[in-house]
């Protein structure tokens, strides 16, 4: 199987990685929820199966997170 970085990944690529990952890591969308504070309702939609449009600035925290990147290397200061 060829490798791809995760940023070049198709919505659906980009959703499958990431219930991998959080079975890997055996997280809950609860426990994604509380380290990402992007909303329950949202990481439900992501990762219930059902739900491949989505913003990638919603879902970018998720993706850092399970990453392992820590969320204030991520936001830049205005």
């Amino acid at each position: 199987m060829d490798e791809k970085y995760v940023i070049t990944l198709n919505p659906q690529e980009v959703v499958k990685w990431c219930r991998e990952r959080k079975k890997e890591l055996g997280l809950s969308n609860a426990a994604i929820a509380e380290k990402t504070a992007v909303p329950i309702g949202t990481i439900d939609r992501v990762f219930s199966g059902n739900y491949s449009e989505f913003k990638y600035s919603s879902i970018q925290p998720v993706i850092a997170f399970l990453i392992g990147i820590q969320k204030d290397i991520l936001v830049q200061a205005a």
